[in-house]
């Protein structure tokens, strides 16, 4: 009976290890592990070749080449193009890797993979770091380099500070490392809250020399015609009351100071009432000649009408109508002595 037993248990080794080893033979070195995937896309059983088309084909249908990046309330859309390139060989060939193996460890790798699964690393991105730079400046998004949030904020006509708050600016780096994350885990449809670093301790008096403003009237500006230049009122707020404010509150506790605003003595809607009240004088000029000729009078009147002429000012026909043309619409006509 003792013998039986030992017949038995030689017998499974045997039975197991010529198991183990037609594993071994089956699972082979140049197709992935069962259960593979790479970012949700099951390669499993496939070759190299097989596997870097498929993950181009699947992440393909679902790339895309744009993200979202939030910042202040305000979202931002970030056409990458060219600038982010995802190397779906260097992750199937990752993948590959534990298939090959010494011959007596493909069956226990094989093994693993079955009943646990194998999930490589995402796929490695390549990024030009100078172009994505450029798509984010061309996308509205603010300078990366000089952006700061402010730690306070302008609202409902008071100003409203936090204690202990410092000022913020852009952590560059972090939100590279983000926005490429996002390429490399096949996420880049979820929208990215741009990282933030401390940039300074708010300072009382630099808070209120960004604030404060002296009240301005409205005026003209003479390199556009003397279009109106709108007033703008001025703003002020007591710094003692703001210092005693922030002194006794908690560092995070919101605190609030009411705005002093002063109204411009000259607004533009005065302006604008007050601009050419009166006529001075008028005067009518017939014309005649050529078909040509009127059509010359017609643009050159066009160009001169609406220009305004302050008091002691030369005005230039030449240099308000412009070169006379044909490329600019006139025609060849007859001088007027």
């Amino acid at each position: 009976m003792k013998h039986f037993f030992t017949y038995i248990i030689i017998g499974f080794i045997l039975l197991f290890s010529g198991g183990y080893i037609a594993l071994c033979f089956l699972a082979g070195t140049d197709r992935m592990l069962p259960k593979t995937t790479v970012n949700d896309v099951d390669i499993s059983g496939m070759t190299l070749d097989e596997a870097v088309s498929a993950l181009e084909k699947e992440n393909g249908g679902r790339h895309t080449d744009s993200l979202t990046i939030s910042l202040d309330g305000n979202n931002y859309t970030i056409a990458t193009g060219d600038a982010i390139k995802t190397d779906y060989k260097a992750a199937a060939k990752n993948a590959l890797t534990k298939s090959n193996v010494s011959f007596f460890l493909r069956g226990a790798f094989w093994l693993d993979a079955f009943l646990t699964g194998n999930s490589p690393d995402a796929p490695p991105v390549n990024a030009d770091t100078d172009r994505l730079l450029q798509a984010l400046s061309e996308s509205g998004f603010p300078d990366i380099d000089t952006y700061i949030r402010k730690a306070y904020e302008l609202r409902d006509g008071s100003l409203f500070l936090h204690a202990g708050a410092a000022e913020e600016k852009i952590d560059k780096d972090k939100l590279i490392e983000d926005i490429i994350t996002a390429f490399r885990t096949g996420t880049p449809e979820n929208v990215i809250p741009c990282p933030m670093i401390p940039a300074a301790d708010a300072d009382l008096e630099t808070i209120y020399n960004e604030v404060h403003k002296e009240a301005a009237n409205a005026t003209l500006d003479p390199e556009k015609n003397y279009s109106v230049i709108d007033d703008m009122p001025g703003i002020d707020f007591d710094k003692k009351e703001a210092e005693a404010a922030l002194n006794q509150a908690k560092d995070g506790i919101e605190t609030y100071i009411p705005l002093i605003y002063t109204e411009p003595e000259v607004t533009a809607a005065d302006l604008k009432k007050n601009m050419f009240r009166d006529t001075l004088s008028t005067c009518t000029t017939k014309v005649s000649g050529t078909p040509n000729c009127v059509t010359n009078i017609k643009l050159a009147a066009e160009k001169c009408d609406g220009v305004i002429l302050p008091a002691g000012a030369v005005f230039s026909f030449n240099d308000t109508v412009g070169e006379q043309t044909a490329a600019r619409g006139f025609k060849t006509a007859d001088l007027f002595n």
